[in-house]
């Protein structure tokens, strides 16, 4: 009687010691199916990489207790890259100082298939495997990061001690994971591109603009003084013509005297005129420069504006050309003049950029052409004077800029153009 009380006693003890080991592994999942929506919820929360990476990699080496971990992201060239090593404590670790099985990182990304090892000597295979031998192993996780079937990178995580995991049951979980770190990422990858072709963008602009306001600036300058020149011209001849018929009807002395100021103030107001065209000049800010290098920046800042949407840029540069001693910035300007040009004759020009170094002659030339309606004869002649302009809202210093800033360089400008076959602008800089 005693003998059967003792086993029944002992057979209650084991129902409830697994009624606990029961509770304690329902609690145990219910806690990581809490840790992957509040990941899930963090990382879909933010489009920061960084952020991402570091949310993912310290919850996964949580959910399999392990000591260290990886996460490796693919690069431009198709090979795996460390892209952030974290330990237990939550401290960022040296990622190229970090050891790591590299045969079983390396496996899981060409095959795609996740490998679990929750207790090494279970394994004769990966047993043999210096690395893990080497770093003593004994818990190995590792899974892709897939999209679409896409493989972005791989995690991975690994402890020195067997750890009490449930392979089937942590698999799913890093898969699951595994699957939205991998679109957070992507997601993460695409902010960084476009927030970098934003700021790409907003910089284009802004020299854009710049540039026209430097430019403009000194075309202002030059055509307010010359108009301003001229009235003063008309007013200062009418003021000596009433001088001569004041003298002939009157000798009035304060009328005289009010003939003579407004003389006076005449030929005050031509010296600063004359110093207005002087700082009208746009002295270059010569810098040994690539103008092919000029020529790929400024295709690459004006092509996102929607002035040149449906324009198209063909560019033939000769590689050979030296570096030759220009401002930069003023040729941005020279080129965005023609490239400007272009598209305001046809909306959809194809506008072909050439280089050429004369090696006999030692001179770059440039060439801009462009399959527009071509330019009359009778334009042509006058194409770089100021006010010329076949435009309605067109100001008429646009290439009487360019001419300023090739002759500021010592070079010449030309222009080949028949009406119905296109325009080209030829541009020859010594190589001082």
């Amino acid at each position: 009687m005693i003998e059967n009380f003792e086993i029944f006693e002992e057979v209650k003890k084991k129902i409830t010691d697994v009624k606990k080991r029961i509770e304690e592994l329902e609690g145990e999942k219910h806690r990581n199916l809490e840790i992957i929506l509040n990941v899930v919820k963090a990382i879909n929360s933010s489009l920061i990489l960084d952020e991402v990476l570091k949310i993912v990699l310290d919850n996964l080496i949580s959910l399999a207790k392990a000591n260290k971990g990886c996460l490796f992201l693919v690069n431009g060239d198709k090979n795996l890259k460390c892209a952030l090593a974290r330990n237990s404590k939550g401290e960022t670790l040296d990622e190229e100082a970090i050891a790591y099985s590299k045969s079983i990182v390396q496996d899981v990304y060409s095959s795609g298939e996740p490998i679990v090892i929750e207790d090494i000597i279970n394994y004769e295979d990966f047993m043999r495997k210096e690395s893990i031998i080497a770093l003593n192993l004994k818990t190995i996780i590792c899974v892709p990061l897939t999209v679409d079937g896409q493989i972005l990178g791989v995690v991975y995580v690994d402890s020195n001690r067997v750890t009490e995991i449930n392979k089937n049951e942590i698999l799913q979980l890093f898969e699951i994971l595994a699957g939205h770190a991998a679109i957070a990422i992507r997601n993460a990858k695409l902010y960084e591109k476009l927030s970098k072709a934003y700021i790409d963008l907003q910089s284009a602009n802004e020299a854009m603009i710049k540039a026209e306001r430097m430019a403009t600036r000194g075309a202002l300058a030059s055509e307010i003084g010359h108009e301003l020149s001229n009235y003063l011209t008309i007013i200062s001849i009418n003021a000596k013509l009433i001088s001569r018929e004041i003298a002939k009807i009157s000798q009035d002395e304060k009328l005289n005297n009010s003939i003579s100021s407004l003389l006076s103030g005449i030929n005050k107001m031509k010296y600063f005129i004359r110093g207005l065209l002087d700082s009208a000049e746009m002295k270059p800010n010569k810098q040994p420069s690539n103008i092919n290098n000029i020529i790929k920046e400024t295709i690459q800042f004006v092509q996102p504006l929607s002035r040149y949407s449906i324009a198209k840029f063909v560019d033939e540069l000769d590689p050979e050309l030296p570096l030759v001693n220009i401002d930069p910035f003023q040729f941005q300007q020279l080129l965005i003049n023609l490239y400007k040009n272009a598209t305001d004759a046809r909306k959809d020009a194809t506008i072909i950029t050439r280089t050429y170094f004369d090696k006999e002659l030692n001179k770059i030339e440039i060439r801009v052409a462009d399959n527009g309606p071509g330019i009359p004869p009778e334009v042509r002649e006058k194409l770089f004077n100021i006010n010329l302009t076949t435009k309605p809202e067109g100001h008429g210093y646009g290439l009487m800029i360019c001419k300023k800033i090739i002759e500021n360089h010592n070079g010449k400008i030309e222009v080949i153009s028949e009406v119905g076959n296109g325009t080209e602008f030829i541009i020859s800089i010594p190589v001082e």
